[in-house]
């Protein structure tokens, strides 16, 4: 259990120094991927990314998904 709660922790702030999303200089576009597993933590990335697209103004925001699913109640609380 232990190393659980260590493993979220690193994942924490593993996320925390990635920029969620990628700007694009020529146009309004921002590029969130979502790769891997809905848990808990892709949540709170995509919630981060979106975040940071609406400080960005910009117009149009693009998600990149390439996963096989999840947890449901993640995924319900990003929809």
């Amino acid at each position: 259990m232990k190393k659980f709660f260590l493993l979220i922790i690193i994942l924490f702030i593993f996320l925390s120094f990635i920029n969620p999303i990628e700007k694009s200089e020529e146009k309004d576009i921002c590029v969130i991927p979502i790769h891997g597993e809905i848990n808990r933590t892709m949540r709170i990335f995509i919630k981060r990314g979106i975040e940071r697209a609406k400080s960005l103004n910009t117009k149009y925001v693009i998600f990149d998904i390439d996963t096989f699913g999840g947890r449901v109640d993640s995924a319900l609380q990003i929809t």
